[in-house]
C-alpha cells in the first residue's frame, strides 16, 4: 500500500431519519501530521430532529436554529475537500448521506473524489468506540463530527504506520 501523508478525514452526523446532516467535521492532515480539525452546525430542513439521533449526538434544534442549512455550508467546508484524498470511518454513510445532499441541494462537487476510503473496513469493521479502545485512545467526545474525523485520522495514520491494533 503507497502510503498517504495528505489526507482529509471527514465525519458527518445527522439530524433524523431522513439524514439531513446537522454536524460535518473534518480533520486535515498534511505530511502525515493532523494540521487541525474543524466542525461546523448545519440547520436541517425545517431544524427538524429526531430525539433518537438527539440522545446519540446531542446536537439540537436550539443549537442549529441560527445555523446556515447545507448548501451554504458546503461552500466553507468544500475547498478542505477538492483535490484531497478523503477517509471516514465507516465511510458507505457519509458517501451516501452526501450524494444524497448534494442532490437535494443541486451541487455539482467538482474536484472532490468521493471514492472515500474507510477505516472501518481496515479495521475488520470495527466500530468508532472499538478502534479507540483497540488504539488505547479516549472515546470521551464521540458523535462530534471533528471528534469522529480527528480520530478517524488517527485510525489511518495508525493503519499505514503498521501500528499494532490491540482487539
Amino acid at each position: 500500500m503507497e502510503k498517504r501523508l495528505d489526507f482529509v478525514a471527514v465525519d458527518v452526523e445527522t439530524a433524523n431519519n431522513n439524514e439531513d446532516i446537522c454536524q460535518i467535521g473534518i480533520c486535515v492532515v498534511k505530511n502525515g501530521q493532523k494540521r487541525y480539525t474543524m466542525s461546523w452546525l448545519v440547520q436541517p430542513p425545517g431544524n427538524r430532529y429526531d430525539k433518537a439521533q438527539m440522545n446519540v449526538h446531542h446536537i439540537t434544534p436550539s443549537r442549529t436554529q441560527s445555523a446556515p442549512p447545507f448548501d451554504e455550508v458546503w461552500q466553507e467546508v468544500s475547498p478542505y475537500l477538492v483535490g484531497q484524498t478523503l477517509v471516514a470511518h465507516n465511510c458507505h454513510t457519509e458517501i451516501r448521506v452526501l450524494n444524497q445532499h448534494f442532490k437535494d441541494y443541486g451541487i455539482l462537487p467538482m474536484g472532490i473524489n468521493m471514492n472515500i476510503l474507510c477505516t472501518c473496513k481496515m479495521h475488520g469493521g470495527k466500530g468508532l468506540e472499538a478502534c479507540c479502545q483497540a488504539y488505547g485512545l479516549s472515546f470521551e467526545g464521540h458523535h462530534d463530527a471533528g471528534f469522529d474525523a480527528e480520530r478517524c485520522a488517527q485510525f489511518y495514520l495508525n493503519y499505514q504506520d503498521g501500528v499494532p491494533f490491540d482487539e
